[in-house]
């Protein structure tokens, strides 16, 4: 009798695309909206998937669209990396292939979150102009309210003004929806 692993045990991000099973349907949801870059929340409690769900759609995402201008990009917003604007738009930069001294010399620690969000911005609408389409799979949303002197409104309406003009779609993952953390919060709602 061959012995096949249960993925079930497994405690943190399902990564094997073969282990990841179901969620077809909210998968296709997803999807769709995709097609047209609107953008996307996964909300619910801690251990029922949502991080394996975004991880999996970053990995098979553009293959379900059909579409290879997609860019799909996986990011936990728990790595201490993307507790800072600054932080969040360099790795995110950095991880779509962007050269890293275009942006360290664009986005710097010591700049104005205004100057940074212009930076990040002029890269996305670069990549945009050459054809493709991004997508940011966020993990753990809420760690940008909990970061609040780091994530100000400001970086709110620069990424819903992004998310407006189809330079980009998001899918977050949270275990409350975008609106009660806003609420909680006293913030304006992301989306």
């Amino acid at each position: 009798m061959d012995y096949t692993p249960n993925p079930f045990t497994n405690r943190g991000v399902i990564k094997n695309e073969a282990d990841f099973i179901g969620r077809e349907e909210q998968l296709g949801e997803i999807i769709e909206r995709l097609r047209t870059l609107q953008s996307s929340s996964v909300v619910g409690e801690r251990r029922i998937g949502k991080s394996s769900l975004l991880y999996h759609l970053a990995q098979t995402g553009a293959r379900r669209i059909e579409d290879g201008q997609y860019r799909f990009l996986y990011l936990d917003l728990q790595d201490a990396r993307f507790h800072t604007a600054a932080g969040f738009f360099r790795v995110t930069l950095e991880r779509l292939g962007v050269a890293p001294d275009t942006i360290n010399g664009a986005i710097k620690d010591e700049q104005t979150l205004n100057r940074n969000l212009i930076a990040f911005t002029d890269q996305l609408e670069s990549l945009q102009q050459r054809g493709e389409c991004i997508v940011l799979c966020l993990d753990e949303f809420e760690i940008t309210f909990k970061h609040r002197d780091q994530f100000p409104e400001d970086f709110f309406d620069n990424m819903r003004a992004l998310l407006n003009i189809r330079t980009l779609a998001i899918v977050t993952a949270s275990r409350k929806s975008l609106q009660a953390h806003a609420l909680e919060k006293k913030r304006v709602c992301p989306t």
